[in-house]
């Protein structure tokens, strides 16, 4: 064999390594956006309580990290379908009262209730404007970059496979990877931020970790907004209900310029998570006998 063939076979193995190896990898791509998407399907109803600690700490780059409050709340959380309802109550150190509020999805709207002096119902097409954390529902927690600002929450908002993968088509790379006791990827993705906020409103990117014998659920994973703003998320605890696989343990935390701004830390009572068990429909509405004012947000009509 002359040397000219003996470089020929060589190319000709080289290339064949090429587009097999470039096979595999668009071929393992598919494979995890298509784990990522089908989370979702499996869970047509849920239901749980928990408690959730939420610290703000100065952001002076002059003094050491100071505490200036601290929220620890109480919540309730139940999900049919494309309906929700959360209750949330927490003594506010600001105000030094407790606070109540409770948020339902019925569908086609909203309805915020809030229980104080008096009770207050609020009615709207749009999500009030309300802290993101007043919807805890750490099934979504892991999946925060599958978001966007237009998205209500529901269990059947991320049940559109055809929508998961379209938000996931901008991954930028897949790296098989390591963290603590478990094996699995890392992957990279851009994607447009979620608040109105002028610091956050900006590309964000992702890295996140999949545990491969989660069936690529994500346990990790770390946002980084602009130049100066770095987010963080790890699943702590999970509970496996079946098949399905329910975060009941989540710390996240927020920095800015290396310093840090935000702790979160959520505590899902295992005994409280019930899976697919059907929720009457009426217990996603607010009756109006249940407030003292109702206020149409949408039309600012005082209802009653």
């Amino acid at each position: 064999m002359n040397l000219k063939k003996i470089k020929l076979l060589l190319i000709m193995n080289i290339f064949s390594i090429l587009i097999w190896y470039l096979g595999e990898a668009v071929e393992n791509h598919e494979i995890i956006v298509d784990k990522i998407s089908s989370y979702f399907t499996k869970i047509f109803s849920i239901q749980f309580e928990g408690d959730m600690e939420m610290n703000l700490i100065s952001s002076n780059p002059n003094i050491s990290p100071l505490l200036i409050s601290n929220h620890n709340l109480k919540f309730k959380f139940f999900a049919n379908g494309n309906k929700y309802r959360t209750e949330v109550s927490f003594f506010d150190p600001f105000i030094k009262r407790n606070i109540q509020k409770i948020i339902c999805w019925n569908g086609e709207k909203y309805q915020l209730l809030e229980i104080g002096a008096k009770r207050h119902l609020l009615i709207s097409k749009f999500l009030p404007e309300i802290n993101p954390y007043f919807i805890p529902n750490p099934l979504l927690f892991p999946f925060t970059f599958l978001f966007k600002k237009e998205d209500n929450f529901s269990l059947n908002s991320y049940q559109n496979i055809s929508m998961i993968k379209e938000r996931l088509k901008n991954i930028e790379k897949i790296e098989e990877g390591k963290r603590g006791e478990y094996k699995g990827v890392y992957i990279y993705l851009l994607k447009e931020g979620l608040w109105e906020d002028n610091r956050f409103n900006k590309i964000e990117r992702y890295e996140i970790f999949l545990v491969k014998d989660l069936n690529y659920f994500p346990i990790y994973f770390q946002i980084f907004i602009g130049k100066d703003i770095r987010e963080e998320m790890e699943v702590k605890e999970i509970l496996m209900y079946k098949d399905i696989i329910i975060p009941i343990s989540i710390y996240s935390s927020m920095y800015e310029k290396g310093k840090l701004l935000q702790t979160v830390k959520v505590v899902l009572n295992k005994e409280s998570v019930k899976v697919n068990i059907p929720i009457e429909v009426d217990f996603f509405s607010i009756p109006f006998s249940h407030a003292d004012e109702v206020w149409d947000a949408d039309s600012r009509i005082r209802i009653k």
